[in-house]
């Protein structure tokens, strides 16, 4: 058993940091290994790019659906609820391109009306209500400008307006009526 010790040159505070982990080496009992780091943190939401906020929430989209599939609402809710806030501003920010928009429009309005599922099935009828009022705003502000960028990066990314006109809004005000 050999040890590993790792040197941080980039930080460099009064005093070197490094940290050793035991290493099991079979062929060579005497080799030691190096490894430079830097200790970063993680970055805050107000500290992303609009390009990975819309990646950070497509993440947090895809862990919140794995969570209501196991029946984990509660989770699911927070999880959508993240994606939502975590996008919520971008689509104002001079950077953001028309693809981006689309991407962004989509996110919403899928999170929107599945957080409101996962309302629904934990009983928080008001809150499930007002998801799906998000979601209807964002349908019909995109159906008022149908045949122009942003519907038509949609359509060409898959989805139809049958499945954005209609099943969509369908869910949004079958979430409304309960």
């Amino acid at each position: 058993r050999s040890i590993v010790t790792i040197y941080c040159p980039a930080y460099t505070p009064s005093k070197p940091s490094t940290t050793t982990y035991p290493y099991n080496d079979t062929h060579n009992a005497s080799s030691s290994l190096t490894y430079p780091y830097r200790p970063v943190r993680k970055k805050t939401v107000s500290e992303m790019n609009v390009y990975e906020r819309v990646s950070h929430s497509q993440t947090l989209k895809s862990n919140a659906t794995t969570h209501f599939q196991s029946k984990s609402y509660q989770l699911a809710l927070q999880l959508y609820g993240q994606a939502v806030d975590t996008i919520r501003f971008v689509q104002h920010d001079s950077h953001s391109s028309n693809t981006l928009r689309a991407d962004l429009v989509e996110l919403m309005i899928a999170c929107s009306n599945n957080a409101g599922t996962c309302c629904i099935q934990l009983g928080k009828f008001r809150e499930a209500k007002a998801f799906a009022k998000n979601a209807l705003l964002l349908l019909d502000a995109l159906y008022k400008k149908r045949g122009k960028n942003i519907h038509t990066i949609l359509l060409q990314g898959g989805l139809t307006d049958v499945k954005l006109f209609g099943e969509w809004r369908c869910k949004s005000y079958l979430l409304m009526s309960k």
